[in-house]
């Protein structure tokens, strides 16, 4: 267990600090906030907690003994299986909210993904991709006031 959470922290820190980094390319646009602002809270909250992770997993680990962690390697195989589909589908969300729009873009990326983890029951799955994909376009567009592609139906 300690061993995949020094993975895990190490990579998401080294994550955080990529997408912090490119927010640095971002143009500034007039309105209520800049567009580098939301990104830069999640790789700050993100880079936060994995240093929290790495810190609490490096120790045991140590203790541990490194020579002595046992791989499940089948399990291993399963998680980054399940990861590569999730990144398959974000590229597919990104790609389609151009077309489709934000708003069902994100209701269908939603849904999928809580499928993809574990709900067999469809419509709770729709229930909660129309409510969390609703719920932001509100926070993002009418809180924070970032445009948002929408779909023209002409």
């Amino acid at each position: 267990m300690h061993f995949r959470d020094t993975i895990a922290g190490a990579a998401m820190v080294v994550l955080s600090l990529v997408l912090f980094i490119g927010t640095w390319d971002f143009s500034d646009v007039s309105g209520y906030m800049s567009p580098r602002i939301f990104p830069r809270l999640v790789a700050v909250v993100l880079f936060g907690f994995s240093a929290v992770l790495l810190v609490r997993a490096v120790p045991a680990l140590v203790r541990q003994g490194a020579a002595r962690v046992g791989i499940d390697w089948r399990a291993l195989v399963v998680r980054y299986r399940m990861l590569a589909v999730l990144v398959a589908i974000s590229f597919a969300y990104i790609y389609a909210m151009e077309t489709v729009g934000y708003v069902i873009a994100t209701i269908l990326y939603i849904a999928v993904t809580v499928v993809m983890y574990g709900e067999k029951r469809r419509p709770v799955a729709a229930a909660i991709g129309i409510v969390g994909g609703v719920a932001l376009y509100g926070l993002f567009r009418l809180v924070f006031d970032v445009p948002l592609p929408r779909f023209d139906l002409f």
